[in-house]
């Protein structure tokens, strides 16, 4: 499928429908035919004769007349625009339809200041933005609806994310505002009063409705032509993003090429002067770009650019020296190649002057001819970059070298070259190959095309500087573009293009020498690590903007210091919650605040420890109220603290059954009997309470540890119950087994390893392996948010299978 822009709603009778759908089709002009017209045809009449979303439709479900359809042509892209309620294709309206449920009933609650991303290789990528506006007449009076992007390409997603979340921003600001606008009208009346005579206009405030009704989004707002505002902006948000990868494959891409000196736009092949104002051009260049490089820095190889718009055709005029002394054009066509799919090449050299401008002039040259993401320059104490070719830069006088040394830098697809040269009148004294070509490169046809083109170039005498250059430049880039275009095809699972053999390859890269696919191969790889190293740092943005989803929630965890608690603060620290460390180990939890913390004052701020006793009531009043002071607020309860009483019945002492049941339920009750208020108050929050599997099914010898357990499992359905008229929600999670110390514990006492104690336990269940803690953590995280506000409780197991075998 292409990209498609959607508009959904949460209709108080039928759930969620899509009120707009704006999908891009290929479009091929005719002039004969009047194809605009039957599309919209074939989509009214496919919509008046089925009920495409399988429901009544309603006011509220559409968002204008029915069987409106819109079209806009993009006759320079080839695409057509059609918006309409639903799509006749089965595969894209089940794609659109997972979208709308989805977001309007898992994704963040409506008062979330960014979208959220969801969906898979197969069914494609969604950007979902929920929003809410205001109507008078509605449940609440205020509808649900989102606004979502899909599109099959999650790196093309990334790419344009922020473009679309503003996009998005802007035309739930203009919705929501003409609807507070209508609301505003609509909820006053104007009266007429007398008093002492005199009739004034007064406003006061209508009843509420006794009964929901069902209208359209365009009547809320206030706007018949809505449907067509709708389209407009959703075409212009096709169209910008899906040019984003369809102008020169990959805008993308982090591809600058560097013109260098000429910017020639017409290529004379011939030209025996050059012009006074190509030389102008190429002087001011030269002067800015040697403006920008630091002469006391000329040491340091790996921060010099070498790039040719730095020499200009200084460099030109010594390369060409260059090819001359190397006295045979087979030697170049053997350097070029190699050079130009990706083998090291190193470069000896000796300068009878300390002036470095001339190697640095004639290693630009080689820069010319890849593109900037596959070479990479170095000293010899560098490390050998990966995916990208290698020039090797050996300075034969200032560094003491040895064969030996020289040798741990060349492999068998190295090449040599030895270089004796002197700056102060610009000449080339010796030029020698040390590593010679195999017989098999005295054949011209194993090179490839453009190593064939570039020796043409390089040694035809009637060939200006600025006209090389021009020509080079032009030669890359028709490869760098194959190049792209490679990497594009490679990327799309629909195209399969990477398991064609290679005649399929040379057919649709438009190419006939086969040769000419090592350097497009070479070429894609530095482009696909440029790519991922964009889309990392893109990724990381999104993490940091959109994925934070704890962000200013404060978080009491209680036994915060164990092996699960200890994971739950590490992963709500790093999804930007405040959170306090309670635990009954005030040495254990300070130590915890200190590894959260590490060097980060900003972290250190959202961290709090404190030595808690849940058996201590006045202890846990005293808690709550030290965090009510510090943050104002308690959003997250998580009741973690736990004692562990294993035996049969006639071997458990009271003060072990007082003391078990003290710490595993009632010091829960007593911690959710003092935040609770807290969160009534703010009319919002969520209580996590640990479970057990021994709660659930019965196991030996767990009697006491059980019985609590699922004291606590219903406890937390009866808190649910009570608090959920408070927008309270309370959940518990009851684990299987977990490699936490106290399980260490247990297995040393038995005699057994870990390994050995947690197979014996996990044999028989669905999941052959214990759990982390990380991976209950990340349970925890999910339940505090605000991505499940529709869960309360429930009692998740999260034991690998180990209760349903």
């Amino acid at each position: 499928m292409n990209a498609l822009c959607a508009l959904h709603h949460f209709c108080d009778l039928h759930g969620p429908q899509t009120l707009l759908c704006t999908e891009g089709r290929t479009y091929i002009q005719d002039y004969n035919d009047n194809d605009n017209e039957e599309l919209k045809t074939y989509y009214s009449q496919f919509m008046n004769a089925k009920s495409p979303q399988e429901k009544t439709q309603c006011q509220s479900c559409t968002l204008s007349s029915e069987g409106v359809v819109i079209t806009t042509t993009d006759y320079s892209h080839h695409m057509q625009y059609v918006s309409s309620s639903s799509t006749p294709n089965a595969e894209l309206f089940k794609t659109i339809r997972h979208a709308c449920v989805r977001s309007l009933t898992i994704e963040k609650p409506t008062d979330s200041e960014h979208p959220i991303v969801f969906g898979d290789d197969q069914g494609g990528y969604c950007l979902s933005f929920s929003f809410v506006c205001k109507d008078f007449y509605a449940r609440g009076s205020q509808r649900r609806y989102s606004l979502c992007y899909l599109c099959p390409d999650k790196y093309h997603l990334l790419s344009v994310m922020c473009f679309i979340e503003k996009c998005m921003k802007q035309i739930i600001f203009w919705l929501q505002y003409d609807a507070s606008q209508t609301y505003s009208h609509e909820e006053q009346i104007q009266v007429s009063a007398k008093r002492h005579g005199i009739i004034t206009a007064t406003s006061v405030r209508r009843v509420l409705p006794c009964q929901p009704v069902q209208r359209m989004l365009s009547d809320i707002v206030c706007d018949s032509k809505l449907i067509y505002r709708a389209h407009a902006l959703f075409v212009w948000i096709l169209r910008t993003t899906n040019s984003a990868i369809q102008e020169s494959l990959f805008e993308a891409l982090p591809v600058q090429e560097r013109i260098g000196g000429v910017h020639n736009q017409q290529i004379v092949k011939y030209r025996s002067e050059t012009t006074d104002d190509s030389t102008d051009v190429d002087n001011d260049t030269y002067n800015n770009s040697n403006s920008d490089v630091d002469d006391d820095d000329d040491d340091d190889y790996d921060s010099l650019e070498y790039h040719f718009a730095s020499y200009g055709f200084q460099a030109l005029r010594l390369f060409r020296k260059f090819i001359m002394k190397l006295d045979n054009l087979k030697y170049l066509h053997y350097i070029l190649f190699n050079w130009l799919t990706g083998n090291q090449l190193i470069i000896k050299y000796q300068n009878r002057t300390e002036d470095k401008d001339f190697i640095r002039a004639f290693i630009s040259v080689f820069r010319l001819l890849l593109p900037d993401n596959c070479c990479h320059l170095m000293e010899t104490t560098s490390q050998i970059a990966s995916c990208t070719a290698n020039l090797i830069l050996l300075d034969m006088d200032a560094l003491v070298t040895t064969a030996d040394d020289c040798q741990q830098y060349t492999d068998k697809y190295s090449i040599a070259i030895r270089i004796i040269f002197d700056s102060s009148d610009e000449q080339i004294h010796l030029v020698e190959l040390e590593t010679q070509p195999s017989e098999k490169f005295d054949r011209i046809n194993i090179f490839p095309t453009y190593v064939k083109v570039l020796v043409d170039l390089l040694t035809d005498s009637h060939l200006d500087d600025d006209t090389l250059e021009a020509i080079i430049i032009q030669q890359k880039n028709k490869y760098l573009n194959k190049a792209k275009l490679y990497f594009q095809l490679g990327r799309c699972p629909i195209a399969s293009f990477l398991s064609m053999n290679e005649h399929q390859q040379m057919n649709i890269l438009k190419i006939t020498n086969p040769n000419d696919l090592l350097i497009i191969r070479f070429w894609q790889r530095g482009l696909s690590s440029a790519y991922k190293n964009q889309i990392h740092e893109n990724n990381c943005k999104a993490m940091n903007g959109w994925f934070q989803v704890l962000q200013e929630k404060v978080v009491f965890i209680v036994g915060a210091a164990g092996g699960i608690g200890s994971a739950i603060c590490q992963v709500c620290v790093s999804q930007g919650a405040r959170v306090v460390i309670a635990d009954v180990d005030k040495v254990a939890a300070d130590q915890l605040l200190m590894k959260l913390r590490g060097d980060n004052e900003q972290i250190a701020d959202r961290l709090i420890s404190l030595q808690l006793d849940v058996t201590d009531e006045q202890a846990i009043e005293k808690a709550v109220q030290a965090v009510v002071d510090k943050w104002n607020t308690i959003s997250v309860l998580i009741n973690l603290a736990a004692v562990f009483v294993f035996g049969e019945v006639e071997n458990i002492s009271a003060a072990d059954w007082s003391r078990n049941f003290d710490v595993n339920v009632r010091g829960y009750a007593l911690l959710v009997k003092y935040i609770a208020p807290i969160m009534k108050k703010q009319r919002s929050g969520s209580i996590i309470q640990f479970g057990s599997i021994s709660g659930v099914v019965a196991q030996i010898p767990f009697l006491p540890y059980g019985a609590d357990k699922a004291a606590v499992i219903q406890m937390t359905k009866n808190l649910a119950a009570d608090l959920g008229a408070f927008n309270i929600r309370c959940n518990s999670i009851s684990p299987g087994l977990v490699v936490t110390p106290p399980v260490v514990t247990l297995a040393t006492a038995n005699g057994l390893s870990i390994e050995n104690f947690t197979h014996n336990i996990v044999k028989d269940q669905c999941l052959k392996r214990a759990a982390l803690p990380e991976e209950i953590a990340n349970l925890v995280v999910f339940l505090a948010s605000d991505l499940c506000p529709f869960i309360t409780g429930a009692n998740i197991v999260a034991d690998g299978g180990y209760t349903i075998v």
